[in-house]
C-alpha cells in the first residue's frame, strides 16, 4: 500500500514569545511618532538620502560621506538642560536578528528592537534629563557670584588661571 501523505506525529516547538514581523522603517516611523508625542527634537537622515548618495553620488563624495557619516545612529535626541547644553541620546534601530556593522559598533547608541523598547527607551531617557537637569541646576546654585571670578570657563573644560 503506498502513503501519498506523510503525517508528521511530532510536537511543533513553541516559541516562549512571539516575533513581531515588523520591519526597520516601520520602527522608525514609530520611534519618531513617539518623539513627536513627547515633544523631542531629534536628527535623523532618512533611508532615501542614503540611497539616493550612493547611486548618483562621485566616488569622492561617497567617501568623504562615508567617513563623515559612517556608523551614524539612525536617530539622535536632543532635550535641552539649559539654553546653552542639550542631552543627547543616540539610537540604532535593528530587527530582531540583525546585528550592528563595524562602524555602527564605534558608536555608543541604545539599541531598540521592539515598539515598547522605543517607549520605554524614551521613558528612561526623559526621566534621565530630569535628574541631570536638577544636578545642573544645583551646581549653577553653588557657584556663588565673585566666589570664582579666576575661573575660566568654556564648553569644553574648566580652567584656573594663576593669579
Amino acid at each position: 500500500m503506498k502513503t501519498f501523505f506523510k503525517i508528521d506525529m511530532r510536537k511543533k516547538r513553541q516559541r516562549k514569545s512571539p516575533v513581531l514581523d515588523i520591519t526597520e522603517n516601520q520602527l522608525q516611523e514609530q520611534l519618531n511618532d513617539v518623539f513627536d508625542a513627547y515633544q523631542i527634537r531629534y536628527l535623523r537622515m532618512p533611508d532615501f538620502c542614503w540611497q539616493w548618495i550612493t547611486r548618483n553620488a562621485p566616488i569622492e563624495i561617497k567617501a568623504a560621506l562615508s567617513r563623515a557619516f559612517g556608523g551614524m545612529p539612525d536617530n539622535i535626541a536632543l532635550v535641552p538642560i539649559d539654553e546653552k547644553y542639550n542631552l543627547a541620546l543616540s539610537v540604532e534601530l535593528k530587527v530582531k536578528g540583525r546585528k550592528r556593522h563595524g562602524k555602527q559598533k564605534h558608536w555608543q547608541s541604545v539599541i531598540s528592537e521592539t515598539p515598547d523598547t522605543n517607549i520605554s527607551l524614551v521613558q528612561e531617557y526623559l526621566d534621565t534629563v530630569e535628574i541631570i537637569k536638577l544636578l545642573w541646576n544645583k551646581y549653577k546654585e553653588s557657584l556663588v557670584p565673585g566666589e570664582h571670578e579666576d575661573w575660566d570657563v568654556d564648553s569644553r573644560s574648566v580652567t584656573v588661571q594663576d593669579t
